[in-house]
């Protein structure tokens, strides 16, 4: 015996709902590979979407991960803050920031790790 919210109406609205937020998500996704399919803007090189990276201008400004914005709104307010840059581009800018700061005495720099010795 079901109880009130149990039997196949529950399961087919949940269904639909569960398709509706899968294809918001598929155009949200789709949208930020469209968006990456540009020139890296410190290279100038071509990749594939998967390649490219979203590099927020200014860290303190970052709300979201684009990765996890759910909402078409939310990640093009995100993407409105970042460059598109490649993969190896990005890792360099993220060194020469962590570095910057260190230099300037903005953050200290991380302590060595000590080896560890496996017996």
């Amino acid at each position: 015996m079901g109880g009130p919210g149990s039997g196949k109406g529950q399961a087919r609205l949940y269904s639909s709902e569960r398709e509706k937020h899968r294809r918001r998500r598929l155009r949200v996704v789709q949208f930020i590979a469209e968006q990456k399919a540009k020139p890296c803007m410190d290279c100038g090189n071509s990749y594939p979407p998967f390649v490219m990276h979203f590099d927020h201008r200014d860290p303190t400004q970052k709300i979201a991960k684009l990765s996890s914005c759910r909402r078409f709104a939310q990640a093009v307010r995100e993407m409105a803050k970042c460059d598109v840059v490649c993969s190896n581009c990005h890792a360099i800018r993220t060194f020469n920031a962590k570095h910057y700061l260190i230099r300037h005495q903005v953050v200290a720099p991380a302590e060595p790790e000590q080896p560890r010795l496996f017996h």
